[in-house]
């Protein structure tokens, strides 16, 4: 997050809940979309997110509806969320390190996100994914750590990537998967997993009796466009292409002139324009566009 804060949005100028479920419902019925996941910025600020989830979940032929947080908010949530329908989670943790974890975060609250982890548990949510970005001199002498915080708790853990999302703070940061899973192999034993995932490299791992899935999401080294099948709606009506891209369309005009048909016809120019290769640059800063 910027150290001076960021410029908060008007709730007129943010998507309602009736209006995602109505492109949502859309690109379900009309586009195949079979999975939604809720994400940010930090999807748990919204008020009542669970009524969002409700609405979200009322769609037919929805199959999977999963959230990413960072679990500062999890503790109040969980129970009701899965109440009303997330089937998954996933969690961001950088850091087991207190003084690390406000570093990167600009919060005080590890403490929080790990009592969140242990709540979403006791709600019944599994698989539970923990979601960590690799940070050169940072984390990455964390990763064993992490990997036995995983095992101890039955959690899947995904190492992804530092992207370059136009900052200056990119090059510094930057370490491969490919040199994380280097470190791991000296003291994990890996057998890898087919069939689940086109984006993330899965591999069952062990390590004396405990066992659990990692999987390692290489979008700078290892690009995997030719697999990607995934749109993103910003929080103000934006329809995304591509993550790391920089064009868009906006559908919360079309949706305020009731132009369904419209709307429809962007949807679909914008997953036909999913780019072979993404740019390696996004134009939206992370903390605004999530998980």
């Amino acid at each position: 997050m910027p150290p001076d804060g960021i410029v908060k949005k008007k709730r007129e100028d943010i998507l309602s809940y009736e209006e995602i479920k109505e492109i949502a419902s859309i690109c379900v019925e009309e586009f195949g979309i079979r999975k939604i996941r809720i994400t940010g910025g930090e999807p748990l600020v919204r008020p009542s997110m669970e009524k969002l989830v409700f609405l979200l979940r009322s769609i037919d032929n929805l199959e999977e509806l999963t959230l990413t947080t960072n679990g500062i908010l999890l503790s109040e949530k969980a129970k009701l969320l899965k109440e009303a329908g997330i089937t998954r989670l996933n969690i961001s943790l950088d850091t087991l390190n207190r003084e690390k974890f406000r570093r990167i975060t600009g919060r005080d609250e590890l403490k929080q996100v790990l009592a969140g982890i242990d709540i979403a548990l006791n709600a019944g949510f599994f698989p539970v994914k923990i979601n960590t970005v690799l940070m050169k001199g940072i984390n990455d002498d964390e990763v064993s750590s992490i990997v036995n915080f995983c095992l101890d708790k039955n959690l899947e853990i995904r190492f992804i990537e530092f992207m370059n999302m136009g900052t200056n703070i990119y090059y510094p940061f930057y370490i491969s998967t490919s040199e994380i899973k280097k470190i791991l192999e000296r003291e994990i034993s890996f057998t890898t997993m087919t069939g689940r995932s086109h984006i993330a490299e899965e591999y069952i791992i062990r390590r004396h009796n405990k066992e659990t899935i990692a999987g390692f999401i290489s979008p700078v080294s290892h690009m995997f466009c030719s697999f990607c099948n995934r749109i993103r709606i910003s929080s103000t009506g934006d329809i995304l292409p591509c993550l790391m891209d920089s064009k868009s369309y906006n559908l919360k005009e079309l949706l305020n002139k009731d132009n369904k048909e419209l709307l429809k016809n962007i949807i679909k120019k914008a997953i036909i324009e999913k780019p072979f290769h993404h740019t390696g640059t996004g134009h939206m800063p992370m903390y605004s566009i999530g998980g």
